[in-house]
């Protein structure tokens, strides 16, 4: 890449995607049906990083749960959770791109599917600016980290298991 905003980027970068914005408006890349197993812990990692400063507004990360589970269980509430980029956080070890963690617990009666979104503002808020998007990553994890894992910066914890027990 020639441009030097992009200068930082190493090899292991060559494949990042970026969604810029010139002028305020809302722009997005989605990922659907991401394959959720019934009875697992799973983490779903997105490194990212602000290029261009963003004017007006947050850049975001999403999940969104599908409605498989709805089909199940009438009241129970799809989940989401969201990550907002608002300035590039400094990490030389990643050429400033920092890890973003969903860490999800699978429900333990079916497989479901999430939806992963990268998007510069929203359908209501305008923001110029551009981001970049490296390394998506879907891993397993155990139960010990799981319980080791505590929501912050960059990890959001999603609970997807559906109560079984019936009114008396």
């Amino acid at each position: 890449i020639s441009n030097p905003k992009y200068s930082n980027l190493s090899a292991n970068n060559a494949f990042a995607f970026a969604i810029k914005n010139e002028t305020a408006g809302y722009g997005s890349y989605k990922l659907e049906d991401i394959k959720i197993p019934a009875y697992g812990i799973y983490a779903i990692r997105i490194d990212a990083k602000v290029i261009e400063e963003l004017n007006g507004g947050n850049a975001y990360i999403k999940i969104l749960e599908g409605d498989q589970s709805v089909n199940i269980s009438p009241s129970y509430s799809i989940k989401s959770a969201e990550f907002s980029l608002t300035s590039n956080t400094k990490n030389a070890v990643k050429n400033d791109f920092n890890t973003y963690s969903f860490i999800i617990k699978a429900n333990g009666i079916c497989q479901t599917t999430m939806s992963l979104e990268v998007a510069i503002g929203d359908t209501s808020t305008s923001v110029s600016g551009e981001i970049a998007v490296d390394d998506i990553k879907f891993e397993s994890l155990t139960s010990s980290e799981y319980e080791n894992i505590s929501n912050s910066t960059f990890n959001k914890t999603v609970d997807l298991t559906i109560s079984t027990a019936s009114p008396t």
